[in-house]
């Protein structure tokens, strides 16, 4: 830091281990807060988790549209050995980030060398992020950077969300901040059904409905395009190992390839195998995940042609975002699938794969409901 020519960034400033007053050290904080203008080009060309752009960040969670600009101050974190995001919340005290704001640890980004170089002009700030760190916040390590938008007047959205969260333990009202869209594949081997479900935030929602509300079928059909196809290209076929839910016999619930989470609830297909099979068989998940998304959103553009006031019911519940579940039930071919994965297990032998044939993936079934509900 005394030689210039060392340091890791060409402003004058250092980490801080934080929070000073505690003798436990939980996060770094850098001492300089950038000054920025994110325009509508640079909102789009920078992601955050799972691939989605900052623009839907700053609409879905603070209601803002980067049409001539946004500035905003930016305020970096390093992660230190067993801290959490939440941790940096509850000792920070802005505005917008402080102990007093309910999750308000979710608005920390991701700090990559490419978000730094673009957002920063300093590519010496960021960090590399694994991809599964990428796909959630939950999945933050020690030694990853993260930023802060201090945007002036722009608070956290904490809808009342009076459904019960699918995953909470404690059922009830949860407070929830507005989430971005999101999608969860399901393949359901013992019932050889596949299921999307495809959760609307609730800005695409409501500009959704205002489409619908004005007979607008060329918006409509371009909404859900950027809504959904461009979201199943992004998240689920970028992050199959987060997004595809594998439901089978032999392993009750599971992700492919999912490192790094709670073998209580998930296996790692490296942990049961590491022969030709597994690669087969996982080759034929994503072959299938890809399949599927396209037929999703051909069945969407269908369905809500013909039943747009299912759609308008569900975003005018008082639940954040609507969910749209598409199924596709008795598909042929799942069951030689199923049986490779159990001969991956040890169960059996492993079938000729050669015989499989993808479906056709017609007649889904579709529902759509108030708020996130995912399996």
């Amino acid at each position: 830091y005394i030689r210039p020519n060392l340091r890791p960034t060409k402003v004058d400033a250092m980490w801080v281990s934080m929070p000073r007053k505690n003798p436990i050290k939980v996060y770094k904080k850098f001492t300089n807060v950038f000054d920025v203008t994110i325009d509508h080009k640079l909102s789009k060309v920078i992601k955050t988790y799972r691939n989605v752009p900052l623009a839907n960040f700053l609409r879905d969670k603070y209601g803002l549209e980067v049409n001539n600009g946004i500035k905003a101050k930016v305020h970096i974190y390093e992660l230190g050995r067993g801290g959490r995001l939440s941790l940096i919340s509850k000792f920070e005290n802005l505005p917008g980030l402080n102990p007093r704001i309910p999750r308000a640890w979710v608005q920390l980004l991701p700090l990559t060398k490419e978000v730094s170089q673009l957002l920063l002009k300093e590519d010496g700030l960021g960090t590399n992020f694994h991809k599964k760190s990428l796909a959630s916040r939950y999945h933050a390590k020690p030694g990853q950077r993260f930023y802060f938008l201090d945007i002036e007047g722009a608070r956290l959205r904490l809808p009342q969300n009076k459904a019960k969260h699918i995953k909470s333990v404690n059922p009830g009202p949860k407070q929830i901040e507005s989430r971005s869209a999101d999608v969860q594949a399901v393949l359901n081997f013992n019932k050889s059904q596949i299921s999307i479900n495809y959760f609307f935030s609730e800005e695409d929602a409501k500009n959704l409905v205002e489409r619908i509300n004005k007979n607008d079928v060329l918006g409509t059909a371009t909404t859900i395009k950027n809504s959904i196809k461009n979201i199943l290209n992004t998240i689920l076929k970028s992050h199959i190992s987060d997004k595809v839910k594998i439901i089978h016999e032999s392993i009750p619930e599971m992700y492919l390839e999912a490192e790094d989470v709670d073998h209580d609830h998930f296996i790692n297909l490296k942990d049961i195998g590491r022969n030709i099979g597994k690669d087969v068989v996982s080759k034929i998940i994503q072959k299938l995940t890809e399949t599927i998304s396209l037929r999703a959103y051909e069945a969407v553009v269908t369905y809500l042609k013909s039943r747009p006031k299912t759609f308008i019911d569900a975003q005018n519940q008082p639940q954040d975002g609507v969910t749209l579940s598409i199924s596709w039930k008795n598909i042929s071919g799942m069951s030689i699938i199923k049986t490779a994965i159990s001969a991956i297990k040890g169960k059996g032998s492993l079938p000729n794969l050669g015989d499989l044939k993808l479906p056709n993936f017609i007649n889904p079934d579709i529902n759509i409901k108030a708020g996130k509900i995912f399996e």
